[in-house]
């Protein structure tokens, strides 16, 4: 497994260039349709997947192609992938089994209705992240699982390091 963050903020003109020329017709196309921050964290997801997918299967950057599963989300054949992003935070975790990774910006307040039952402050961030890990790693709706108890085996999840401010958790299927 293999995770990299990038802060959006420190993303430079010329990086953002070289990962608009790797996107598919299709994906300029939805950029196109994003306005605001909304098409800088697309070009950054998709390039920093791009890279690490590329790295992992041992082929340029700008070769790899992603399809959308039912859920909407990229996938590739040959290596499990995930890309997160909360605040000026995106993530992406790379492993040969499958994976999820959330990232969640502690700052803010959680949704009043959500917290009563998941927590207050940080711990619901961290109960979200884990919920959301899991879901991606299963390729379902974190809404399937934000009130049911987390499996007991075939997953670990792991809490990983990230700027203060930030709680991320990776889920990946046992090996």
């Amino acid at each position: 497994m293999e995770v990299r963050w990038i802060d959006l903020r420190q993303v430079t003109p010329r990086q953002l260039a070289c990962w608009a020329d790797w996107l598919t017709g299709e994906e300029r196309q939805r950029l196109e349709a994003m306005s605001g921050s909304r098409r800088q964290t697309f070009l950054c997801g998709r390039g920093l997947a791009r890279e690490m997918v590329g790295k992992a299967l041992g082929i340029p950057p700008e070769t790899v192609r992603f399809s959308l599963n039912s859920m909407g989300k990229p996938e590739t054949d040959g290596i499990f992938f995930s890309i997160s992003h909360s605040g000026h935070l995106i993530g992406c975790a790379v492993a040969r089994v499958p994976i999820g990774l959330d990232v969640q910006q502690t700052t803010k307040a959680p949704p009043r209705r959500l917290s009563q039952s998941m927590g207050e402050g940080e711990a619901f961030f961290h109960h979200w992240a884990r919920r959301e890990a899991l879901a991606k790693c299963r390729g379902e709706s974190v809404l399937q699982w934000l009130h049911r108890e987390e499996p007991e085996t075939g997953y670990r999840w792991e809490q990983l390091p990230v700027p203060q401010g930030y709680c991320a958790w990776v889920c990946r299927a046992e090996e």
